[in-house]
């Protein structure tokens, strides 16, 4: 608001010097236009159908100034500078609006000469623009004969020639262009479309972010969305974790894509874990009522097994440090055994390690979806620490 009214109060103080220059004395009018005669000055300027020249110039400048302000009174150039003072009173705080209006100011001098040389030598008035005293009010709003840093400019502009037609044609391939740029900043990620209240998405270089109301507790809107993700990540060079949050809770799951030749060799009507409306049921779940309770259940005696069998000391004979990991993606086929659909290790003996412990899990009832018994993909990672804190 401070910057409207500081606009506002230089836009008035410049009315008050241009009504000063009405005041002067009125020396032609008629015809949609008036001259007025400022005394003891050297001015030249336009506001739209009124010409100010100061009584100190020639005849003969008068005469070529004249010619000049004819085209900005008849072009009605003076709209164009008002219309951007009222920008610059609303967007005070953008560049471009001065910017523009300056070249907007610029350009309505080269249109102007050039309507001049029509009837005038060139000479005589490249003569008339280095000769003549710059002085002149500084309005933004009126169109001015005398502006020292226009002068170079105006006179270079005279030596040019008029672009012919195809040259002008070539800024159409501009149209396309600003459309494309225009279609591309207002698509939306496709994992943000048809999202219900609350649900929103980003996605980074390695993960993907669901952003909830309650993280304990995903409304419909939300686990449809978590879904549709999961079956996103599943996508071969699509980021592998999902991080859920809500600001407070974050869970992070982590999907390991199978490579082509790995999906090839699962059937069609294979489903992911996480989308699987009946979960195949690990020994010692089948009391659980409900498919989430199903699905924890699987996933901590699945760890449990693995932890307890896994031959963590290979690592220490490999020579390896740290934090290793392990990912393998098996299967849990129609009839409930399990299947090796691939394994990424370090070392090619941890990734016999793994076969070995994943195709010893028990045989599990097996999943179904849409009522029908199907193979289900599950991604482990297994991950052990060699050295301290082993």
């Amino acid at each position: 608001m401070l910057g409207v009214l500081g606009s506002i109060f230089i836009f008035v103080r410049n009315y008050r010097v241009l009504k000063q220059l009405f005041r002067n004395n009125v020396i032609t009018e008629g015809a949609g236009l008036r001259i007025i005669e400022v005394s003891n000055s050297r001015i030249a300027c336009t506001f739209f159908s009124t010409v100010f020249l100061g009584d100190q110039l020639s005849d003969e400048q008068k005469e070529q100034i004249l010619s000049h302000e004819l085209v900005h009174v008849t072009q009605k150039h003076s709209y164009d500078l008002l219309y951007f003072e009222i920008f610059r009173i609303l967007f005070w705080f953008n560049p471009l609006i001065y910017i523009y209006q300056t070249r907007i100011s610029a350009l309505h001098e080269f249109m102007a000469d050039a309507g001049v040389v029509r009837t005038v030598e060139k000479k005589t008035y490249y003569q008339q623009l280095l000769n003549t005293a710059f002085n002149t009010e500084d309005i933004s709003f009126i169109n001015q004969f005398f502006n020292q840093s226009l002068i170079k400019k105006r006179i270079v502009m005279l030596q040019k020639s008029r672009s012919t037609t195809i040259a002008k044609l070539k800024f159409l391939v501009l149209i396309p262009l600003l459309m494309g740029m225009l279609i591309y900043v207002s698509c939306t990620n496709e994992l943000n479309q048809g999202m219900g209240e609350g649900v929103k998405v980003s996605e980074s270089e390695d993960f993907v972010i669901l952003h909830v109301k309650n993280a304990r507790d995903l409304t419909q809107d939300e686990t449809a969305k978590r879904n549709e993700i999961m079956d996103y990540l599943g996508a071969e060079g699509n980021p592998h974790t999902l991080v859920i949050t809500d600001g407070e809770i974050t869970s992070r799951i982590t999907v390991n894509s199978p490579s082509k030749s790995e999906r090839s060799l699962a059937g069609s009507s294979d489903v992911p874990f996480m989308l699987i409306e009946e979960a195949p049921v690990f020994p010692g779940c089948e009391d659980l009522a409900s498919n989430t309770d199903r699905k924890n259940c699987m996933t901590e005696k699945v760890a449990e097994f693995v932890s307890k069998n896994f031959n963590t000391g290979l690592g220490k004979a490999l020579g390896l440090k740290g934090v290793n990991k392990v990912y393998v993606q098996f299967r849990v086929n129609a009839t409930g055994s399990v299947e090796i659909m691939g394994v990424r290790a370090p070392a090619p003996e941890l990734e016999k390690e793994a076969e070995r412990v994943v195709l010893e899990l028990p045989k599990m009832k097996p999943g179904k979806h849409n009522g029908k018994e199907v193979g289900v993909l599950y991604s482990l990672p297994i991950t052990f620490m060699v050295g301290e804190g082993e």
